[in-house]
């Protein structure tokens, strides 16, 4: 079993013939780490484990949703240095979708003080520390920078381990979905991030996993090897324990149309999808465990941003109308 440390990018294979196999450690690989749409997740798994039992399989992802409610903001990472939260806001068409439609990083820069960054979806209007983007900011360990069209922002963060290094690289693009602007969050490049890092997508950094084809109950039915279902473990990255399980459903086919393999798992909120035994939630409690007080805060549940850090007392009266 090996844990990895992701070295670039996030947004879920193939199935064996048989069942009896070996579990094979999921060492994650952050490689356009993504979230997008109706608040659509998609985590790489990385495409150098030995996947020669499984044809169909060269690389793929984990896929889930978590939609959230309408009018909050939810936690997407949390480290001990950054802090990155999203506002859903639901769309006008029938489908009644969430969409996001803000993204706020707080995140201490290397002198130690507390940055912002603000995106919001009109016309991708950025916010460094409250002030409109100029330009480009490059200052303490930070660099916030507009694409030529304006459509996307490359936001590029220090490392929380150690000082001088790269940590954490997001694009966050303007698009469109279910036919209204929307954001999409890419991460493209992660270091300095620790197993205990959380978040509704945080979490699956730095962690150990495992995946085995699964044939028993799910749903009232006896699941096949030819049912394209696995089983997913995620272990404790200290002790190695199962801390829990949950499963997924081969596609070749992922979120964004991509012709990629994608394990799909869990409900529309990240939950269970039944009550069968070896089937929990895809994240880690409940979605509103995940919900912050303001788009701009670091206080949820499973925050793991460092007590006593500058984030702590920042002012957070810029973040209406997006506040709740």
């Amino acid at each position: 079993m090996t844990t990895f440390l992701p070295t670039v990018t996030v947004v879920i294979l193939s199935v064996l013939a048989v069942c009896n196999s070996e579990l094979v450690p999921i060492d994650y690989d952050v490689d356009k780490a993504d979230v997008m749409g109706d608040a659509v997740f998609t985590v790489p798994l990385p495409s150098d484990n030995d996947y020669s039992d499984q044809p169909d399989f060269t690389e793929g992802a984990l896929c889930y949703e978590v939609q959230g409610k309408t009018g909050y903001s939810y936690n997407l990472i949390s480290d001990r240095c950054v802090t990155v939260n999203s506002f859903y806001n639901k769309t006008t068409m029938e489908s009644r979708a969430n969409l996001i439609k803000a993204i706020s990083v707080l995140v201490d820069g290397e002198s130690g003080e507390c940055h912002r960054v603000k995106v919001k979806r009109h016309h991708c209007h950025v916010y460094v520390d409250g002030n409109p983007l100029n330009g480009t900011f490059d200052s303490d360990g930070i660099r916030v920078q507009a694409s030529n069209h304006g459509n996307k922002i490359f936001v590029s963060l220090p490392n929380c381990l150690e000082d001088g290094l790269p940590g954490m690289t997001l694009t966050i693009s303007c698009s469109q979905a279910e036919g209204e602007e929307a954001l999409e969050l890419q991460v493209t490049y992660v270091d300095g991030v620790r197993s205990t890092s959380h978040g509704l997508l945080g979490q699956f950094w730095n962690i150990n996993m495992t995946k085995e084809p699964y044939v028993g109950p799910y749903r009232g039915r006896q699941m096949s090897a030819e049912d394209k279902m696995y089983k997913v473990k995620i272990l404790d990255p200290v002790k190695g324990d199962i801390v829990r399980s949950f499963l997924a459903e081969l596609e070749q086919i992922q979120w964004d149309g991509n012709r990629l393999p994608c394990l799909y798992a869990g409900s529309s909120q990240g939950s269970s999808t039944s009550k069968d035994p070896d089937n929990g939630n895809v994240i880690e409690g409940r979605y509103s465990d995940y919900k912050m007080d303001h788009l701009s805060t670091i206080d949820f549940k499973y925050r793991k941003y460092k007590e006593g850090g500058q984030c702590e007392t920042l002012d957070n009266d810029d973040s209406r109308p997006y506040g709740k």
